[in-house]
């Protein structure tokens, strides 16, 4: 029997972003998505109602990324 891994992922613009990692800040949730088949297109959205939302700001971006790639 083989390990099976599950991946979680996005389709935004007809690309498919994969859940590199995921938090909780403030009473909301965070996804750090890559490109599937450019590892260099990366985002950082929150996930509300199931759908993703940019960042209202900054300030907001850099609380949360801190969060993300420790």
């Amino acid at each position: 029997m083989e390990n099976e891994l599950l991946v979680s992922y996005y389709t935004i613009d007809n690309k498919d972003y994969l859940v590199v990692n995921e938090t909780e800040y403030k009473n909301n949730h965070y996804v750090y998505l890559c490109n599937e088949t450019d590892n260099k297109d990366l985002m950082i959205r929150k996930v509300i109602d199931n759908k993703l939302i940019p960042l209202d700001n900054e300030e907001e971006l850099n609380s949360v990324i801190k969060l993300l790639v420790k």
